[in-house]
């Protein structure tokens, strides 16, 4: 065999010793995703939690504007206007042809003083939805976590699957060169070599049917995670690392249903759905009652027409008739002045002078409103009724839920035993018939069967391992609360 020898010189080992830096940067900058790494990206990243947490953010919006509705409302307004023909002049109350500019402003108030405990029943609303929507958001996380861990228990599966897979071509592998030798030497016929390349034949086809699976594992989980190369993901494979208790399986299912019953966030849910409809009954309740406000305006105007500066004697009529004595009829006269205009006063001033205050209560009493407020609480009865029901029903969804996860994981567990005592018996078989192969007692084609066998009984307790691992942490999930980040 020729070694072929790459002689590098001294001027050359920096490049290439820069030239190894970068192609390992890659490699190293790649980390492995545990499982906590991926529930964490999925927490942060989920579209269906962020959704979620924008509800409790919108929520708690709305709850904080209920908060300030019982405050005074203030509003500032102002109006300009021109007025064109015949018009009423603003100065002497005559109507003449004329245009005239006005400006008007306004400051007004007004706060609700009773309206049926609408107020304070809309403020408790608003928080009993924050925390319908916070609890909203604990189910989705528990959902995307859920699938988080079984697509993640897929790859470990996977994986397993894949080196079992490797671990068999190569030992079929070293068996073909042990046969060859021995057909080289004739102490065996050609056709047990053949039978033992179709052997590794088949195994090299499980090889590559393995490696598909895993990465169609990882890609789906990449998916999941919304990765922007989903496919380049590496997991942790080693299922020590797999975080999981078995403690859960030392209670009783009602031990566990009584203890975490309040700690769901769909039995939360309907609770504080069932106080949202019957708080949905006291405001359309609240139709029943008289509503009292308070209110205050200041206005005031300004107009572009002359100003009254004064009076003087009218030249034209000096004097006017202002009545008659009684005992001679003599008329009696007095002066006859006329107004002296100027020009328009300035705006502030006449904003000073033409300004006005109102101040009162208003009462709003309903008397008729085609029955709309009856039938508001007719409807919002049937919905508080509506939502008691919903309760139980979550209660009891909760309870076949823990039923079904504890007896899934009691018998995964059996299976999972049962499933490694069937592959240690085939290994032990596999074991006896190759030694029996290589003394040349049993055929290659005997011993494929075996193989075979075993082969099956190994995936089943693969499988039956992991499925006893998801069924135990679905256990644990359901009964745990998961934080939201």
């Amino acid at each position: 065999m020729r070694i072929l020898s790459l002689q590098i010189s001294p001027e050359m080992k920096p490049y290439f010793g820069i030239l190894f830096i970068l192609l390992a940067l890659p490699l190293r900058g790649q980390q492995v995703w545990d499982l906590n790494r991926c529930l964490e990206r999925a927490r942060k990243n989920n579209l269906q939690v962020l959704a979620a947490q924008a509800d409790v953010t919108s929520g708690r919006l709305d709850a904080r504007a209920e908060k300030y509705n019982a405050l005074p409302a203030l509003n500032a307004g102002t109006r300009a206007n021109w007025n064109y023909g015949l018009t009423q002049n603003p100065t002497t109350g005559v109507l003449e042809n004329q245009t005239v500019f006005g400006n008007s402003v306004s400051l007004s108030a007004d706060m609700p003083l009773f309206n049926g405990f609408a107020l304070r029943t809309k403020r408790y609303l608003a928080n009993l939805n924050l925390d319908l929507a916070r609890n909203r958001l604990q189910s989705a996380l528990r959902k995307v976590q859920t699938d988080v861990v079984s697509a993640y228990l897929s790859v470990l599966v996977a994986a397993e699957n894949l080196k079992a897979a490797r671990a068999q071509q190569a030992d079929t592998r070293a068996q073909i060169e042990k046969m060859r030798e021995l057909v080289r030497q004739g102490a065996r016929p050609l056709s047990d070599l053949k039978d033992l390349e179709a052997q590794g034949a088949n195994d090299h086809l499980q090889t590559v049917q393995a490696q598909n699976n895993l990465a169609m594992a990882r890609l789906q989980l990449g998916q999941l995670l919304l990765l922007e190369h989903p496919d380049a993901i590496r997991v942790d494979t080693q299922a020590e690392h797999f975080p999981v208790s078995e403690k859960w399986l030392l209670f009783s299912p009602d031990s566990l249903f009584n203890a975490y019953l309040d700690n769901q966030p769909d039995v939360r849910a309907a609770r504080i759905q069932y106080d949202i409809a019957g708080q949905q009954l006291r405001l359309s309740r609240s139709g029943y009652y008289p509503g009292i406000s308070a209110f205050a305006n200041w206005n005031s105007r300004f107009v572009d027409r002359p100003s009254i500066a004064g009076v003087e004697p009218d030249p034209d009529n000096p004097y006017r008739i202002i009545g008659i004595t009684e005992n001679t009829h003599e008329r009696v006269l007095a002066p006859n002045y006329r107004r002296i205009t100027g020009p328009p006063d300035p705006y502030f001033t006449q904003l000073d002078n033409n300004k006005g205050f109102v101040v009162g209560i208003s009462v709003n009493i309903p008397i008729f409103n085609r029955f709309k407020t009856r039938y508001a609480v007719r409807k919002a009865s049937v919905a508080k009724e509506k939502a008691r029901w919903q309760i139980r029903q979550q209660e009891q969804n909760f309870r076949n839920l823990i039923y079904r996860l504890h007896t899934d994981a009691r018998n995964a567990r059996a299976k999972r035993d049962a499933a490694r005592k069937s592959f240690e018996a085939a290994r032990t078989a596999y074991d006896y018939a190759r030694e029996k192969l290589d003394a040349g007692i049993i055929s290659p084609y005997d011993f494929s069967n075996i193989k075979t066998r075993k082969m099956q009984a190994e995936a089943r307790y693969i499988s039956a391992k992991y499925e006893y691992l998801l069924k135990l942490k679905l256990l644990e999930m359901t009964l745990e609360n998961p934080q939201a980040q």
